[in-house]
């Protein structure tokens, strides 16, 4: 009986070390989530003001639409989390200080929180910032306060609470094993046998019992933890729970996801977590974390950047309490929290950058209400209009007012700014000190996250002085810098006005180009000092003679334009025209000289026939001045428009040609001349074709006249020469040997160098044999000057090449120079061929020049024979050698040679008897 009551006291005893391993789970499970959820509530403040923060600092709707947000689901996680943790186990001062709590929270909520979230959906910053200074911030340090009492609270009472199951928990094993062992001995001393079973059966019931408890123990214990983990991640948070002693240290799937690492990326060590800090945080991360273990900081709280996977970082808010103490007060355990506040710091660097370029702009800066009140200025407004922040707040832009633009200008920027939501513009503002100055403005409409206008916002600069040197820039570039006249920039744009009134009106208009005679001698003599005097002297006197919308301009140097206006016709312009001519040819005094000059003017008028530019008027009047100058000086000249006409288009024919002769647009042919008694083929003569895209083939008395006295005359010569050499080549290699003559014009002839150049041109062409090229002067060239010509003859004799006077009896050539040069042809003119049958005059002259010709013992050409009858007078008269129509038209180089081959002369030819010596005398 005795054993068995030991043995019940025995297993009383077990039931009691039962219920005190249940304490100290409780103690454990209890303690641990409810500091967990305390430090939850914390972190959940903690974001409550910093969006606050973050939503002031950068006012812009979208930033304010995700912070209101972020707000509204802080509360409701607060919520939540207070109600988990009223659940725990809590004291009589815990719950006097929880309802406090409660209480002080609601008036933050009520005074601080819904105050400031109203008045952002209203995005009325002012009063936020007011919220801010006067009561969200003290509220929030209060409830800050309270939740780290209470944690320090459940610390404590968790440190007695655990000794206090400890010492109950030995006592109760004592007095078990004390009673089991009486149990037992006196069993023993009953019954070894009975004694052995029932241990036997005591020992497995107990290894069963604790076996059973202990996995009970642990699963609970599990799942207490995993809930109020649970309940941290699933506000976002990441959770670690940290073994001091070893360094051990595990990490949640959410602080692991958190970097980017995957459930097995992280060991479970305290080095996982250092060795990631960045290496400008580390040193302050670690110190903190010792201090606060040291017991020399009341938090553990921090922020630092840490390394994700792919080697970025990432800004963490780390939050940890110590959990554990051994019986000195050493810290064992320690859990904490990882926030992830990346998102908030890129939300402060751009706060901060938005505020560093707001204050640091050198553009003003100016936001307004949508009724006009200034809310905000930055640094550079104040330098710019002189006026401080505190004395624009509350007021409008009107304080700036220039006075200076009509109220239409306002209407039409504020019509604008509403249509586009956008205004830019220069306008007058006036500073502080009553300066006015002008400014370059921008002004933007910004908008809620509803899209209704919200601001203002006014970006300016102070552009006065570059408006000052625009004006002086505009001015050089407009004026003259002596004279102050319009230079010619602003003369081209008066007179293209000038045009159009003068259309509109029908009247006339004069452009007159003046030119000082006699401006060079006055730099020369009297210094240009003097003669910029002169100048500014006679500007203001020419100007006085104008009328009121004429006007007059510097073109540089001594020359002048005067445009005149409204004129009824040309002769209209004669007295203001000779007021000018006297207004220049007055004297001027200058350093006790009188400085005299005069003027050429040259005038054209406008309208004239066709299209008229502002260039051709100017170039009409600078061509007529030089006339003026030609004509004596201290006179006008009017242009002549129908001269120049014909000028231009003698110009255009030579370019025309210019441009046919680069595109090997010119052709040769080949004039047989024959000797009609002999029927043999003398030469031929080699005569310039333009085949002309448009025209056609065209003969050389349409276009060379056009550049007799140009120099393409030179360069078209020289084209004939070379090609006819070519063809004198190509001739001889078919085994036709036979003269070419080239008609050389005036210019080409005299033209320096051209019997130099013409050896040098033979010389290229070694092959050809001597005789093979002869030249044609025309009559008039050789009477102009015949000493010349003599000896450009004689020179070309030197080299072998035979010369023909063409065209005799058309001029009046000098007998005396015929007989000098060495010509071994005369070729008669065509006129007196063609009218020798029908004209005894020009028979009686063609009789006369054969005499003369073989006085001087030349030979005779009778150009221009067109018919037989013709021939038959010539050889009657004793001319043989002939070239025309009546033998053979001109034909290109590659006809010729059959042409020779297959010509016969009119049989009558060959028979003609002379006429007797005695008529021809």
């Amino acid at each position: 009986m005795l054993s068995g009551l030991l043995l019940t006291i025995g297993s009383m005893g077990l039931l009691g070390i039962r219920q005190s391993s249940d304490a100290l789970k409780t103690i454990y499970v209890d303690r641990t989530v409810a500091i967990g959820l305390l430090g939850a509530v914390q972190h959940q403040l903690l974001r409550s003001r910093l969006l606050i923060d973050a939503s002031v600092m950068n006012p812009t709707p979208q930033v304010i639409a995700e912070n209101l947000a972020e707000l509204s689901n802080t509360s409701a996680v607060i919520n939540t989390i207070w109600v988990s943790y009223m659940a725990t186990y809590l004291t009589q001062e815990e719950a006097v200080l929880a309802a406090k709590f409660e209480q002080d929270h609601a008036y933050f909520d009520r005074e601080g929180l819904l105050p400031a979230v109203s008045a952002l959906r209203a995005n009325d910053i002012d009063s936020v910032q007011g919220l801010i200074q006067e009561k969200i911030h003290h509220l929030d340090d209060q409830l800050q306060f309270v939740l780290e009492r209470l944690m320090q609270i459940q610390l404590d009472v968790a440190r007695q609470e655990y000794q206090q199951a400890v010492e109950r928990y030995l006592k109760l094993q004592q007095v078990t094993w004390a009673a089991i062992g009486g149990g037992v001995l006196f069993a023993l001393l009953t019954s070894r046998a009975l004694l052995r079973a029932r241990r036997q059966e005591l020992v497995v019931l107990l290894e069963r019992q604790a076996h059973a408890d202990m996995t009970r123990q642990q699963q609970e214990l599990a799942e207490n933890e995993f809930r109020w983990k649970s309940a941290i991640e699933g506000v976002g948070d990441g959770v670690w729970d940290r073994n001091i002693q070893t360094g051990e240290e595990m990490y949640s799937t959410r602080w692991k996801s958190m970097l980017g690492y995957a459930e097995d990326d992280i060991f479970p060590n305290n080095q996982e977590w250092e060795s990631r800090i960045h290496p400008d945080d580390r040193a302050a991360v670690l110190a903190g974390d010792q201090a606060y273990l040291a017991g020399t900081s009341n938090t553990c709280q921090i922020e630092f950047r840490l390394r994700c996977k792919d080697g970025s970082y990432r800004w963490i808010l780390s939050r940890g309490v110590v959990v554990a103490r051994d019986a000195s007060g050493a810290p064992l355990r320690m859990i904490g929290t990882h926030t992830d506040i990346m998102e908030r710091k890129k939300q402060e660097e751009t706060l901060r950058l938005a505020a560093n370029v707001f204050r640091h702009a050198i553009e003003g800066i100016m936001i307004t209400t949508m009724e006009g009140r200034i809310v905000e200025v930055n640094q550079a407004f104040t330098l710019i209009t002189g006026y401080s922040r505190d004395e624009v707040l509350g007021h409008t832009p009107r304080m700036l007012s220039s006075g200076r633009h009509e109220s239409q200008f306002y209407d039409n920027m504020w019509r604008e700014l509403s249509e586009n939501g956008s205004w830019v513009g220069e306008n007058w503002n006036r500073r502080k000190n009553g300066d006015l100055y002008v400014q370059l403005q921008k002004i933007s409409t910004t908008h809620d996250e509803n899209g209704n206008a919200q601001y203002y916002v006014s970006l300016f600069s102070d552009i006065t002085l570059a408006k000052d040197n625009e004006q002086k820039l505009e001015h050089l570039a407009r004026y003259d810098s002596l004279t102050q006249l319009p230079n010619r920039a602003l003369l081209t744009e008066h007179i293209n006005q000038a045009l159009k009134q003068t259309q509109r009106r029908g009247q006339h208009l004069a452009v007159v180009f003046i030119d000082l005679d006699g401006f060079k001698a006055v730099n020369d003599n009297h210094g240009h000092e003097a003669g910029d005097h002169l100048l500014v002297t006679l500007a203001e006197r020419m100007k006085g003679t104008l009328r009121t919308g004429d006007m007059l301009a510097r073109l540089g140097g001594d020359e002048f334009v005067a445009v005149l206006l409204d004129l009824a016709d040309a002769d209209a312009s004669a007295p203001m025209l000779n007021r000018l001519l006297g207004a220049v040819s007055q004297p001027v005094e200058y350093a006790q000289a009188q400085l005299q000059v005069s003027a050429s003017m040259g005038v054209s008028f406008y309208p004239q026939p066709g299209e008229l530019a502002i260039e051709q008027l100017l170039r009409q009047a600078d061509q007529a001045m030089y006339q003026a100058k030609q004509a004596g000086k201290n006179r006008f000249h009017v242009f002549d428009a129908e001269q120049d006409q014909r000028v231009r288009s003698r110009y255009e024919s030579v370019r025309e040609l210019e441009c046919a002769l680069r595109a090997g647009e010119f052709v040769l042919e080949y004039q047989p001349k024959v000797n009609l008694r002999t029927r043999t083929v003398i030469g031929v003569e080699a005569l310039v074709r333009w085949q002309h895209p448009q025209r056609g083939l065209l003969r050389p008395a349409e276009f060379l006249p056009l550049i007799e006295d140009h120099p393409l005359a030179i360069e078209l010569g020289q084209w004939v020469i070379e090609n006819a050499l070519r063809q004198i080549e190509r001739w001889q290699q078919y085994g036709v040997n036979i003269a070419v003559s080239i008609n050389i014009g005036r210019r080409h002839l005299r033209h320096p160098g051209f019997v130099q150049d013409l050896r040098d041109t033979l010389a290229e062409h070694p092959k050809l044999k001597p005789g093979c090229l002869e030249l044609e002067i025309q009559e008039g060239c050789a009477t102009d000057d015949p000493t010349q010509v003599v000896q450009i003859v004689r020179e070309l004799r030197a080299i072998g090449i035979d010369c023909t006077l063409d065209n005799f009896g058309s001029g009046h050539s000098s007998l005396t120079a015929l007989k000098k040069m060495p010509l071994k042809y005369l070729k008669f003119d065509a006129g007196f061929i063609r009218d020798m049958l029908s004209s005894s005059d020009s028979l009686l002259i063609l009789i006369a020049a054969l005499k003369m010709a073989s006085a001087y013992e030349m030979k005779v050409i009778a150009a221009g024979m067109e018919t037989a009858a013709h021939g038959f007078m010539l050889t009657e008269l004793g001319c043989d050698l002939a070239q025309g129509y009546g033998i053979a038209h001109p034909m290109p180089a590659v006809d010729l040679p059959g042409w020779i081959k297959c010509w016969k002369p009119v049989p009558d030819w060959l028979n003609v008897t002379l006429v007797p010596g005695q008529i021809l005398k």
